[in-house]
């Protein structure tokens, strides 16, 4: 069977038409397709750089409160050291008292003595 040639023209311009619509359509899919993916990567870049952000500063925090704690650390250390050389000052301070004290006593003691001496003494002279 014989198809007219205009027939075949227009079947085939048809089909060129329906094929350039098709054609059009996807590269509008494409392009919507294209800047879908680039909004996305814009979004993940943002992301990524919101969370290494987020871990300076939280890097950062971490850090300061480490140097805050080794401060603290530092100032007890030395508050402790300070209080175990005041607490051996008093110690000794302690000690010296006591052993004043015994000296003292001694003294008393030795002042007792002498004046029974003196007393027996004078009374071996009376007698």
């Amino acid at each position: 069977e014989k198809v007219p040639l205009s027939t075949h023209l227009r079947a085939q311009g048809k089909l060129g038409q329906e094929f350039a619509t098709e054609k059009r359509h996807l590269e509008q899919r494409a392009a919507m397709a294209d800047k879908a993916l680039e909004a996305a990567r814009a979004e993940l870049e943002k992301a990524q750089h919101e969370r290494f952000e987020s871990g300076r500063i939280a890097e950062q925090r971490l850090r300061e409160q480490a140097d805050a704690l080794a401060m603290a650390h530092h100032l007890l250390h030395t508050q402790a050291q300070d209080k175990t050389v005041r607490i051996s000052e008093l110690e000794r301070a302690v000690k010296q008292i006591g052993n004043k004290s015994e000296a003292h006593k001694k003294a008393a003691g030795l002042a007792i003595d002498l004046a029974d001496s003196r007393a027996l003494e004078q009374l071996l002279r009376a007698d």
